[in-house]
């Protein structure tokens, strides 16, 4: 009987997981890899799954298949994903390079001297806990997962969710299955050294890849009965690949992961492992081809891949070639209810809302919301932001802003080499978000040493539309030459100038900027002289200015758009030694009183006609009214390759430094910049130059000078390294200059 029983219960048991396993078929996982740009292959294989009827219900994910896996999850369709990853600038995204638009001028110009910047801790000079903070990227997963910002438990997403990340603090792997989905997928992706490590709870969390970069394990514990893994990893270099400080490190770090990624390779019920060898972690240009491969590898295997479904009984949906929409609505505004503000300590919540435009009850609009932040990034008082959206009681919507303040205490370092100054190094101090009197701004200290050495000290409190104010403190001494009627050198001088100026400042969007202030200024032309001889100061002068200043250019260097536009009024008056440039070198002692009006306009203007190839025209003209001749710190000056400390000089390519004075100038020029390939440019350029306003007489008479120059030029991380060759007439002579890095 007991028999007779037990064999009943056992075929009833047989019949139970039959009709279960008819009922329901296996519930499909996908482990997605790291691998940094190669893991865009899966893209390509998941397309070609979803074509083949696979319906996945779990997805997991490690570094760059964590941000793929994530958006999957959302609900995204894999052709939104796929054009998001062919759309996205990725070598923008996963740098720290701010665009120029973002930035205030002093920001602007401080960025454009220096190549190297080490933060000022309490016991020294510091380094940075990564070589990028990832703001763009940051802003991007934040972006994108606002549709999902009312879900915190990730296995509430379309499918369900978790990736992998490392604690620096524990040592351990973690899983995040919880939290913020663009936070989480951030710290992913965070790889060591490289970008700096995301504190999240109680964690300091760095790349997943570290200690299980296939996540197979994981993807089987939320409930998957089979999973598909996707494997795009990097293997472990050869000792002939490891010569180079980043094929070590990524060696060093992922080293760890190796056993793991054979442990979870075995528990997959079904490896795809597209050929990548090709290609490495940092191919982001490549991405289409990546997708393209991932996909035709997909293809290949899918006979294979078929055929263990029907083993394995999973069951296939009805085949579609295409998702039309993604499983959520497209949110463009949101009304916000209460503002929230974390992680700011210095930086006051009122400073940070109000750049942002927030306002509590009104509609948010997410486009704008991004340029905001990104416009309150530039202002570098923070080294990330993130923001995210919380669904509260009664429907009340929140908008959570958490900040990491940047050390605000910076040394900034810079070194160029030039025909005219030779070889200078550049030392600065910066600090942001000072108070002095009753306001914060930026505190620059700076001291430039060379043949032409400069001190600097100044203090901006820059309100945006709102009305700003700076000072500034400046001496400089440089050397020129005085020159015979046909362009031979005669005299050799020194130049020491002294500067105090006080200014008001309005600025618009970071692009307009109006300007108004007074100058004080002493300066000594004599041999001899450096920039700390205050005791020798004979000449002095003082001027009232306003100055409109419109440059929207995308790079300084080598842009590709924008314009720059810039008008100048100013009204002199001081004493200074007679106009004979010959006396005042000579050390003569007469003096005279001078005034002066002068209206200066300079325009330029950047077009992209094709790809890779820009034409930049430019103008520049000064009108000087006068009873007296002007000092030299006032003439307009010609000649040269490079800048100077002076106001009112130019280069003029053809021509020895400071070789042509002028009164009324006119220059007029063209370059023409050609992207030959990455970083490397050529560019041909013309100026024209009619030195007085005669300009039909000039003309005429053959009182003209223009030039031709070719330039070849490697854009570094250390700044612009160029070659010129340039000839102008009537000077009729071959010249040929080096410049290496940035002017300051």
């Amino acid at each position: 009987m007991i028999c007779i029983l037990f064999c009943v219960l056992f075929v009833d048991a047989q019949n139970t997981e039959l009709r279960k396993s008819i009922a329901e078929p296996p519930a499909i996982g996908l482990a997605l890899s790291g691998g940094g740009a190669k893991a865009f292959a899966q893209i390509g294989v998941i397309k070609v799954l979803e074509e083949a009827g696979f319906d996945v219900k779990y997805v997991t994910g490690s570094s760059l298949g964590a941000v793929v896996g994530g958006l999957y999850a959302m609900g995204y369709s894999i052709y939104d994903i796929e054009r998001m990853a062919l759309a996205e600038d990725w070598q923008f995204l996963l740098n720290d390079d701010i665009s120029r638009k973002y930035l205030n001028a002093s920001e602007k110009r401080m960025g454009e001297q220096s190549f190297l910047t080490l933060p000022i801790k309490r016991y020294g000079i510091g380094m940075p806990a990564g070589l990028m903070s990832g703001q763009q990227y940051n802003q991007f997963l934040s972006r994108v997962s606002i549709p999902v910002s009312n879900i915190y438990n990730f296995n509430q997403l379309y499918r369900q969710f978790s990736c992998r990340a490392t604690d620096l603090y524990t040592g351990n792997s973690v899983e995040l299955k919880q939290g913020s989905l663009a936070l989480a997928m951030r710290a992913s992706t965070a790889v060591p050294t490289i970008f700096a490590p995301l504190k999240y709870h109680d964690m300091y969390l760095v790349d997943g890849g570290i200690f299980n970069n296939y996540p197979v394990e994981d993807c089987k514990n939320m409930g998957a009965d089979v999973v598909i893994g996707i494997n795009t990893k990097t293997h472990l270099y050869h000792k002939k690949d490891l010569y180079n400080i980043v094929n070590i490190l990524m060696q060093s770090v992922y080293f760890n992961a190796e056993s793991q990624d054979d442990a979870n390779t075995l528990l997959a019920d079904f490896n795809i492992e597209p050929d990548l060898d090709a290609y490495s972690n940092s191919d982001f240009e490549k991405v289409a081809e990546i997708i393209k491969i991932g996909e035709q590898y997909a293809r290949d295997i899918l006979p294979e891949l078929l055929a263990w479904a029907k083993q394995a009984n999973v069951k296939l949906s009805p085949k579609t070639k295409k998702q039309q929409f993604n499983q959520f609505p497209e949110i463009h505004t949101l009304y916000v209810d209460t503002i929230m503000v974390q992680g700011n300590k210095d930086v006051s919540t009122k400073y940070i809302i109000d750049n942002l435009y927030i306002k509590v009850g009104k509609p948010l609009s997410l486009k704008n919301l991004d340029k905001r932040i990104s416009y309150l990034y530039g202002k570098q008082l923070f080294s990330a932001i993130y923001y995210h959206f919380e669904f509260l009681k009664d429907n009340k919507i929140a908008i959570v802003i958490e900040v990491h303040e940047t050390d605000l205490l910076n040394f900034d370092f810079g070194a160029h080499y030039n025909d005219y100054s030779k070889t200078a190094i550049l030392l600065r101090l910066s600090r942001r978000n000072m108070k002095l009197w009753f306001a914060k701004g930026l505190l620059n200290v700076s001291l430039a040493l060379g043949r032409a050495s400069k001190f600097k000290a100044d203090y901006v409190v820059d309100n945006g539309w709102l009305p700003g104010y700076g000072i500034t403190f400046s001496s400089f001494d440089q050397y020129g030459y005085t020159y015979s009627s046909k362009g031979i050198k005669e005299n050799k001088f020194d130049l020491a100038v002294f500067k105090f100026k006080g200014y008001t400042i309005f600025g618009v969007s970071n692009v307009l900027r109006l300007m108004a202030g007074a100058c004080i200024e002493a300066h000594i032309i004599r041999r001899n002289i450096s920039f700390s001889n205050f005791n020798k100061v004979n000449n002095s002068g003082f001027n009232l200015y306003s100055e409109l200043v419109f440059d929207n250019y995308n790079r300084k260097y080598f842009p590709t758009s924008g314009r720059r536009l810039s008008v100048r009024f100013e009204y002199g008056e001081g004493d200074s030694y007679t106009a004979d440039e010959k006396v005042n070198v000579t050390g003569g002692n007469k003096t005279n009183f001078y005034h002066y009006n002068s209206l200066e306009l300079n325009y330029s203007n950047v077009w992209t006609f094709i790809k890779r190839l820009s034409v930049e025209p430019s103008v520049y003209y000064r009108y000087i009214w006068s009873q007296k001749s002007l000092p030299i710190v006032k003439s307009p000056f010609f000649g040269g390759a490079n800048q100077t400390y002076l106001e009112y000089y130019h280069p003029f390519y053809g021509y020895h430094y400071q070789a042509i004075l002028a009164d009324n100038p006119l220059l007029v020029g063209c370059n023409l910049h050609y992207n030959v390939y990455d970083k490397h440019y050529l560019s041909v350029g013309s100026q024209l130059l009619l030195p007085n306003d005669d300009w039909i007489k000039q003309w005429h008479d053959s009182q003209k000078y223009y030039n031709w120059k070719f330039t070849y030029t490697y854009n570094s991380f250390v700044g612009p390294l160029s070659i010129a060759v340039a000839k102008a007439y009537p000077n009729n002579k071959l010249f040929f200059y080096l410049n290496l890095s940035y002017w300051f």
